[in-house]
């Protein structure tokens, strides 16, 4: 029987809850048969969609083995007291990995990579390592000011991979080098007026201005295959994107309307590969 992670309050599981919400906001981004919005109630049944996207990142996208590994995957009546229940504190392993889930590491990392940082109360948690070297990034990482750069305005944007026309996966490699700046924003558009603008998670810049990391183009399934897609990257988003983002959106009706920096869109065309 696991024990309780006492170190985690409450203020942990309410920042926990809003890094689970924004993840599967992705998963139903992508695919909204497969990953319906729902109601995060006392109904376990709702919870199903958000248990199978658990499986999907791990096994799946991340190739993690199903059997030797250190993850505890919450059970449907684990998630309805996670979301419901104020009073709940789940175990350690669930805890670190619903944080797992919540960081989606660029690229996934293997459990091997998984490293451990102190708290502040001397105990130990796992994080992604992902996290080592941003400094000052709380919680889940989810604090918008972490990603404002107080010194010379952004510059020299640009995308180097992939290049324009190129057929890519769904799971798509991005690269590209700014100055000036520590996190990069990508938006990606299906190139039809009437489609959404989604909004990946942000990429951390490296101290020589390179910045690398995986995005997501199109659906799940093979309705996206062939689709052309346009991709630009921002620096330091702003108005009504930063809004919304802070919300647990990542759809939107158009380019971000305010940013520091941005690159023209490159079009690349979606293959059948995941």
């Amino acid at each position: 029987m696991e024990h309780v992670d006492k170190s985690t309050n409450n203020a942990d599981i309410s920042t926990l809850r809003k890094g689970i919400k924004r993840r599967y906001a992705q998963y139903h981004a992508a695919n909204r048969d497969k990953y319906p919005k729902f109601d995060f109630n006392s109904n376990r049944i709702n919870y199903q969609p958000l248990k199978d996207s658990f499986e999907e990142e791990f096994f799946e996208r991340r190739q993690i083995d199903r059997i030797n590994n250190h993850l505890h995957i919450p059970s449907l009546n684990t998630l309805v007291q996670l979301f419901t229940n104020d009073e709940y504190l789940p175990s350690r392993k669930i805890v670190n990995t619903c944080r797992s889930y919540a960081l989606f590491e660029n690229p996934p990392l293997a459990t091997s990579e998984v490293v451990r940082v102190a708290n502040s109360s001397g105990s130990r948690r796992q994080f992604p390592a992902l996290i080592v070297g941003i400094t000052g990034l709380v919680a889940l990482g989810f604090v918008w000011g972490r990603h404002w750069f107080t010194g010379n305005k952004a510059s020299g944007l640009v995308i180097q991979d992939p290049p324009t026309g190129k057929i890519v996966p769904r799971l798509l490699h991005v690269a590209g080098r700014v100055s000036n700046a520590d996190t990069v924003w990508v938006v990606i558009h299906p190139g039809k007026v009437d489609e959404p603008y989604y909004l990946q998670d942000p990429i951390p810049v490296k101290a020589d201005g390179t910045w690398e990391g995986h995005v997501l183009v199109g659906a799940l399934d093979h309705r996206s295959d062939g689709v052309r897609f346009d991709i630009r990257a921002f620096v330091r988003i702003s108005g009504l994107y930063k809004t919304q983002w802070e919300e647990g959106r990542y759809e939107y009706d158009s380019w971000p309307e305010k940013a520091e920096c941005a690159t023209e869109p490159i079009t690349v065309v979606r293959g059948n590969q995941q």
